[in-house]
């Protein structure tokens, strides 16, 4: 999944690819992040994810922001970056070493490689899905559930 921690439907496909990766343990669930440029501090976001992945609570730190997504969508970008630092907190990520995840360096040179990839793969929004490489665009968010359900239903019978 390429996402927009600030996308509202990001926010919305974010249960549903829950509900996908437990009803099949056998896929591998990867998150891309792609931050909009419309949303001025996501890029901030996504690497408070990442700094979150590399303490093993990524998926925890995802849902948390985009529960808390609407909370965030006036703050200033201090204000913003103080709410991501509680909300790591929360899960008990240590604050220094956010605080420098989203600083320049390694973790945000990774945000903007993969938000890169994602521009170079000609993606023109978020969320956006893929399963075994093959773009699920076209595929409303309410249908993806029963899309990977049979995609993965026709190789188990190959």
């Amino acid at each position: 999944m390429c996402s927009d921690f600030d996308c509202p439907h990001c926010a919305l496909a974010a249960p549903l690819v829950e509900k996908v990766a437990k009803a099949h343990p056998e896929l591998r669930v990867c998150s891309v992040a792609f931050p909009l440029p419309m949303h001025r501090n996501a890029r901030l976001a996504a690497a408070a994810a990442l700094y979150a992945d590399g303490k093993g609570k990524y998926w925890q730190m995802s849902a948390a922001l985009f529960a808390r997504q609407s909370e965030r969508e006036e703050l200033s970008e201090e204000d913003y970056t103080e709410q991501l630092l509680k909300t790591g907190e929360a899960f008990g990520l240590d604050r220094k070493g956010l605080t420098a995840a989203m600083a320049p360096g390694p973790i945000l040179a990774r945000v903007d490689a993969q938000a890169a990839q994602a521009t170079a793969l000609k993606l023109d929004g978020t969320p956006y899905f893929f399963l075994d490489g093959r773009a699920l665009k076209e595929i409303p968010l309410g249908a993806l559930g029963a899309a990977i359900d049979d995609q993965v239903a026709s190789k188990g019978s190959n």
